[in-house]
């Protein structure tokens, strides 16, 4: 609301003078002379001069053309265990064999990377941990293979379980290329969330195992490995990096060219470890 000038066919209502004041539409008043005046009810000393007023006896004054800015709702913690209870009970035989169908893995290997699945989504769901065990979020991948995570969750490592590993562990990316290796019977396997997620997660698991880097072969894969094997040298017992043959992308597509667990098995036997930076760059450029 704006503030007009008084003049002589209009006063100040307060001291009666036709200058220096001034008034708005909604009935204000700002005196540049007096400080008190009978009927009306001073609501603001200014520090540059004046005084604004209101007549008394009328409704709270709420100033036009402003309103207060909504609160954002502060977001909630999510129950991630009741919500993946209720995403696997959502899980029907005929949404498993799909997914199952379309990926190239087994439906006992789905199901022990807790895989579920949200209706009002229509989408698979896949459980993510941090290094205690307890879940920390939601990997959904919709019928069309997008994938994204539920509000708040937080990145994590996915794994059938989240103890009692031997003293070796298989890193790969994804949920999906963690079930292909289950199948091949590769028990201790976690997924990172992507190439670079959950390195800290990761490297807290792996502490003191000897950790085998199973990479994607191309850039975004290649250079994530390299820099998780750069992290774990130090905290893991050992370093090893091994990935698909030449013109093979991830674990998934090297299983359903054949790979056996003894292919992959004696692949890890035979790699380097890892002990430093350069050597690392000569072993993920190949």
């Amino acid at each position: 609301m704006s503030w007009n000038r008084v003049n002589r066919n209009n006063p100040c209502k307060i001291c009666g003078k036709p200058d220096w004041c001034c008034y708005t539409d909604d009935g204000a008043v700002r005196c540049m002379r007096v400080a008190e005046a009978v009927g009306w009810k001073a609501i603001k000393k200014h520090p540059d001069g004046g005084v604004t007023f209101r007549p008394e006896g009328e409704e709270p004054y709420r100033p036009q053309n402003y309103s207060r800015p909504k609160p954002k709702p502060k977001p909630t913690r999510n129950d991630w265990d009741q919500l993946h209870q209720r995403f696997v009970a959502g899980l029907t035989p005929a949404h498993i064999a799909m997914l199952s169908c379309q990926l190239g893995v087994t439906s006992r290997a789905l199901k022990a990377m807790g895989l579920g699945y949200s209706e009002s989504r229509k989408a698979y769901t896949f459980p993510m941990y941090n290094a205690r065990g307890d879940i920390t979020g939601m990997r959904l991948r919709n019928q069309q293979g997008k994938k994204y995570a539920i509000t708040l969750s937080r990145d994590g490592i996915f794994a059938c379980k989240v103890s009692d590993w031997s003293s070796r562990l298989l890193i790969a990316e994804g949920p999906t290329d963690c079930a292909a290796l289950l199948d091949l019977r590769h028990v201790n396997v976690i997924g990172r969330p992507s190439c670079r997620g959950a390195v800290m997660i990761t490297k807290e698991v792996v502490d003191d195992r000897d950790a085998v880097i199973v990479s994607d072969r191309d850039g975004p894969g290649l250079e994530g490995s390299r820099m998780l094997a750069e992290q774990l040298i130090g905290s893991a017992k050992s370093v090893k990096i091994i990935m698909p043959p030449e013109g093979i992308k991830d674990v998934r597509d090297w299983i359903g060219n054949g790979a056996s667990h003894e292919a992959i098995e004696n692949l890890i036997q035979e790699a380097e470890v890892c002990t430093d930076g350069e050597q690392i760059q000569r072993i993920t450029s190949g």
